[in-house]
């Protein structure tokens, strides 16, 4: 997208909020639950994490009154977040530094991800939690057409426009 076109869509999203941002992925989840708004974005491992009242019943309860919607599934598919780990050039640790990456990488690790923090796990054999499988389910389509290295590249005019629109 254009940055024309990219702000012109960020002035019509601002326009459209219900209110001002406030709080976490949580509070906007809470704030739809309650009729503030008609929808929020937020990550979906924060749903998982209300619907599985570590937060407390009145989060649990505002989680089963929304439902996750994933966006341009007849198109490129929803942006998922990126979870990565990288060693620095010439770290004095490079073996322990491999060896923690190696740890998270490893079955015990990515059970525990996906069963406390409710995010995809990154190595076959390991299932997503079945509160994330059971009520937001798999079915979705994933963006794998737009680069990641766009992101990085994109960031600064991303923020201009979103600034420039009054996005807080």
């Amino acid at each position: 997208m254009e940055k024309k076109a990219a702000g012109e869509w960020a002035k019509g999203v601002v326009a459209n909020m219900a209110r001002d941002p406030k709080g976490n992925d949580r509070a906007q989840i809470m704030a739809v639950a309650a009729g503030e708004a008609d929808i929020a974005v937020a990550n979906t491992y924060y749903l998982a994490l209300m619907l599985s009242g570590n937060k407390g019943p009145e989060q649990q309860e505002a989680a089963k009154k929304v439902k996750a919607f994933f966006p341009n599934q007849n198109d490129r598919g929803t942006h998922m977040n990126i979870s990565c780990a990288a060693l620095v050039k010439g770290a004095p640790n490079k073996a322990n530094a491999i060896a923690l990456v190696d740890f998270l990488l490893s079955p015990e690790a990515q059970e525990h991800f996906t069963n406390n923090t409710f995010e995809f796990p990154m190595i076959a054999g390991v299932s997503p939690s079945p509160l994330v499988v059971n009520n937001l389910g798999l079915d979705f389509k994933q963006d794998l057409t737009t680069s990641v290295a766009s992101y990085g590249a994109k960031q600064a005019d991303a923020l201009e426009v979103m600034t420039a629109a009054g996005w807080k």
